[in-house]
């Protein structure tokens, strides 16, 4: 029973903090089952920030969609402890609730912020795009206007652009916005097929989405002042994605979103549709995902350019992507449309031409083409028909046409500042225009590490080729061939295809290397990704497919051409494209931030000096405070309606324990005659668990603690505005229940208070200490530093503050549980040791001994 300074010490604290008493006689069985649904939820709240911040080390993967998710999983976990606390006092609750509301005010502006766009127009005319308008437009529109309006001399298609504020105005009014995220928050990242599903089922949605009325109306006026300047009726048009982030330096989306070509009237809508439905291909998502972009950072413009039948077409470099010769342009040629260039259906002509003075051809390469793309006014989008024969060896450009593409490659590298990758055709009449300017980004091959230097070759599979990408890697090889066996491909495998088809482009975060048997060069849309991926890449490797079988484990030297069959297990010659690699992009500084709202704590104990709703700066505070709250009216109640018993272990002192599952009933005065009952450290694993450190430690020691005997103590204590919590009339409390435990102790070293909870599923299992020393006695440093290592070495995640320590570990098995809570009894055996004897950490001399 308490005693009568126990009485006086809590008539002291009230006058503090006036709150309702709780009718505890007749709701104890609900009160218990409120305390446990309430430690239930702040397990998984611990368990959903662990997992946040593992994110942010770069040990788990990122999203979008994942932060959104974790979020919102741990607001809605503290808010199920607020929910709970409002059991025990709804005063405490109402406190909590207004900087919970603040909170989640600022992490919804977080999550939803979208790049400002500096135009309002639905549709823009080429005539008036720039680079300014690079958030309303896209890049690849961007420079496109640029060039129109800035070098007059370089001919561009006229076209128009829907804008960004035409992408928005289609998702909100559609209603597509919402359903977009709800269905990415719930992507398995690390399934191909789920990734696939949702990936198909978004494009569907967006494709049957009705265009509002005033989107509709504005890209058809559009199109017909374009028809009006262009001089001809019913003129095609190429519908090009320009999204928000795409053709930039660091990010190409280099094949990743669609183009329909010779797109009529009739159609132009729908084409305008699947371009957008294509932000969410699975190509795109992957890319995105892999690089750790904000999918609401990246509006998806749309160009519609004048279509133009070309006689040839292709790219052009401005300098080697796969070294740092800045002297030499490449140029590749097909007959027809460049797009049998970009998808890589045919191996084209190539050109490397010396810049100066004046461009000069220094080495020409002409291939048999056999396949062109063309367009027909009979029917919409380019088909892939055969080339005659006889023209099949004829370069696709002449020698003056190559040196005139390449001035006006110089021209462009000039004014932008910057290597271009060009996309460009030519008609029958020999007139040039430039379809895409983008910003070249270029990989030095690096020199091959001791791993892959000592694997053991058994034979040389292949020679020759086109580096794609530099570098060296392997592994076991996988020939892909169609979408399902995408489905399949090993990480770390060796990717070996026929052609560099850009859908493989979902595949290079898993692949180690990239082998195709044709098509390409170092200018198709696979091999800019692989760069960009730092994958290394060999194209145009003959006989490939026949050479290197399904898993054998080959070796691809990009740089010198070859691929090798070795013996054995390959060691990673390089990293591969994981999760790490996404600390410090868009995605990952989110998350810093929503962690900083969320995870931040100020104190150990929140509720020092008192509970003030304004020193609440995190959602780790608010759970904090709900918990220890709710630990305090529980002990109350128990301890002024049940009998203790007495843990039965041979100690000087008393070890109370109050059995949640067998409570006694109230004491009676016939009772106080009887001696207290006495229960078994093993009668409760998780007791059993945490005493066997405990006993450890002499504590005959502390068997004399001062238990606030003194009034002056007290007085000290409320002056200084400290609050023990919660206010026990015991300084040795165990709460127990069949698959919790609370441990209430408090010792010259100051208040422990230790909270366990073995539940069913991973995220209702954790281990929780709260540490708050006693005004200005404050461990030293080394002494901190030895126990945060300790702590941190066994899996726990620990805030050292001003006031004390709060650490937690969530997610193990039952047994890992106990093991843990033993370690943090040993802890407290530690602190409490050193706190009663100052020469302890004398005796130490390596600061990982003290443990």
């Amino acid at each position: 029973m308490p005693s009568h300074f126990d009485t006086l010490r809590r008539t002291f604290i009230s006058l503090f903090r006036s709150k309702p008493e709780v009718n505890v006689t007749t709701t104890l069985p609900a009160t218990f089952r409120a305390w446990r649904t309430l430690l239930s939820a702040h397990s998984r709240f611990l368990n959903l920030v662990l997992s946040s911040q593992k994110a942010a080390r770069g040990e788990k993967f990122i999203s979008m969609a994942f932060i959104r998710a974790q979020g919102t999983s741990m607001f809605v976990a503290v808010y199920a402890m607020l929910r709970q606390l409002q059991f025990f006092n709804e005063t405490d609750r109402a406190i909590l609730e207004a900087p919970f509301q603040r909170l989640r005010a600022h992490l919804n502006r977080l999550l939803a912020a979208t790049p400002a766009s500096s135009c309002a127009e639905l549709v823009l005319p080429m005539d008036k795009v720039c680079a300014a308008l690079t958030c309303s437009v896209g890049t690849k529109m961007a420079f496109l206007g640029e060039i129109r309006s800035k070098i007059p001399d370089v001919r561009v298609p006229d076209g128009f652009v829907v804008t960004a504020a035409g992408f928005h105005l289609f998702l909100d009014q559609s209603g597509l916005r919402g359903e977009i995220n709800r269905r990415l928050q719930a992507l398995e990242v690390q399934d191909v097929v789920d990734m696939f599903r949702v990936s198909s089922d978004l494009q569907m949605l967006i494709i049957n989405a009705r265009l509002p009325e005033q989107l509709e109306e504005a890209i058809l006026s559009a199109y017909r002042a374009l028809e009006y300047r262009a001089g001809l009726r019913g003129v095609r048009v190429a519908v090009r994605s320009s999204a928000v982030g795409e053709d930039s330096m660091e990010t190409s989306f280099a094949g990743q979103y669609r183009t329909e070509l010779n797109v009529s009237e009739d159609l132009l809508l729908m084409a305008y549709k699947e371009v957008v439905a294509s932000k969410y291909a699975l190509t795109a998502i992957s890319y995105r995902l892999s690089l750790g972009l904000k999918d609401e950072d990246l509006p998806m413009c749309v160009g519609c350019m004048v279509m133009e039948d070309a006689a040839a077409g292709g790219a052009m470099y401005t300098q080697d992507p796969t070294s740092s010769d800045t002297k030499t342009l490449y140029v590749d040629a097909v007959h027809g449309l460049n797009k049998a260039v970009a998808d890589g259906y045919v191996s084209p002509d190539h050109w490397e031409v010396a810049k100066h003075p004046e461009p000069v051809i220094q080495a020409t390469t002409i291939r048999s083409k056999d396949k062109k793309f063309a367009c027909f006014l009979s029917e919409e989008g380019a088909t892939l028909i055969s080339v005659p024969t006889a023209q099949r060896l004829r370069p696709a450009l002449t020698p003056e046409q190559v040196l005139s593409l390449c001035r006006v490659g110089m021209a462009l590298e000039r004014h932008f500042l910057c290597p271009l990758d060009i996309h460009w055709s030519m008609s029958k009449e020999g007139v040039l225009s430039i379809l895409q300017a983008r910003p070249l980004k270029t990989v030095v091959a690096k020199h091959a590490t001791q791993e892959t230097r000592t694997v053991e070759v058994a034979e040389t599979l292949a020679k020759g080729g086109q580096t794609a990408s530099p570098g060296i890697a392997g592994g076991p090889a996988y020939i892909v061939r169609s979408n399902i066996d995408m489905f399949q491909f090993p990480e770390g495998g060796v990717l070996v295809a026929r052609g560099p088809n850009p859908s493989w482009s979902a595949l290079l975060p898993r692949a180690s290397a990239v082998v195709t048997e044709h098509g390409g060069g170092i200018f198709g849309h696979l091999a800019n990704i692989a760069r960009e991926f730092g994958i290394p890449a060999l194209f145009d490797v003959p006989e490939a497919l026949s050479r290197i079988q399904p898993g054998m484990t080959v070796l691809v030297d990009a740089s010198r051409q070859l691929v090798q069959r070795v013996e054995g297990h390959i060691q990673e010659p390089r990293t591969l494209h994981h999760w790490g690699t996404l600390v410090g992009s868009p995605v990952h500084q989110a998350l810093t931030e929503v962690l900083d709202v969320v995870a931040r704590p100020s104190s150990a104990n929140p509720l020092v000096p008192r509970l003030d709703p304004d020193k609440l700066s995190s959602l780790t505070d608010i759970a904090q405070a709900a918990n220890l709250l709710a630990a305090e009216h529980l002990i109350q109640a128990v301890t002024t309606n049940l009998t203790p018993k007495i843990l039965d272990v041979s100690q000087p002192i008393d070890w109370r324990i109050l059995d949640l599952d067998a409570p006694e009933p109230p004491t009676t005065s016939s009772a106080r005659r009887r001696p207290p009952l006495r229960i078994s450290v093993s009668e409760h694993f998780l007791l059993k668990g945490i005493w066997s450190a405990i006993a450890q430690y002499p504590w005959t020691t502390f068997a004399k603690t001062p238990r606030r005997t003194s009034l002056d103590r007290l007085l000290g204590r409320l002056g200084c505005g400290s609050r023990h919590v919660p206010a026990s009339p015991w300084p040795r409390l165990f709460l127990i229940a069949d698959n919790l435990l609370h441990l209430y102790l408090r010792v010259n070293a100051g208040l422990f208070i230790i909270q366990a909870q073995s539940g069913k599923t991973p995220s209702e299992r954790c281990v929780v200490l709260h540490w708050q020393w006693p005004p200005r006695r404050r461990p030293n440093r080394d002494w901190l530093e030895s126990f945060k290592d300790a702590m941190v070495g066994h899996g726990f995640h620990i805030n050292t503050l001003e006031d004390g320590v709060f650490s937690w570990t969530s997610g193990d098995n039952h047994e890992d549980i106990a093991a843990k809570l033993a370690l943090v009894g040993n802890m407290v055996g530690k602190a409490i040791q050193w706190r009663t004897n100052r020469d302890v950490p004398k005796i130490v001399e390596s600061r990982h001994a003290l443990f």
